[in-house]
């Protein structure tokens, strides 16, 4: 009997770098509601890519991956 299959399988990793051109789309989601009332420059939040990321045929950001940004600018509305 097969054993069982627990996790899904990573995604092909290209044998060479490559590089995301500058102005490429990353479709995300916040993982958290951000907030001028509680957030202030610098603060860090988690987000998800909601898309693949290609270049090329090359799947270079899978869907799902998630990631770090950060707040640049705050201010009191």
């Amino acid at each position: 009997m097969p054993a069982p299959l627990l996790a899904q399988q990573a995604p092909a990793i290209p044998d060479s770098l490559v590089t995301v051109p500058a102005l490429t789309p990353v479709i995300i989601r916040l993982d958290e509601e951000i907030s001028t009332a509680r957030h202030r420059s610098g603060d860090r939040f988690s987000i998800v890519v909601t898309e693949d990321v290609r270049v090329g045929e090359i799947v270079v950001i899978p869907a799902g991956s998630k990631g770090e940004d950060e707040v640049i600018h705050a201010a009191k509305p």
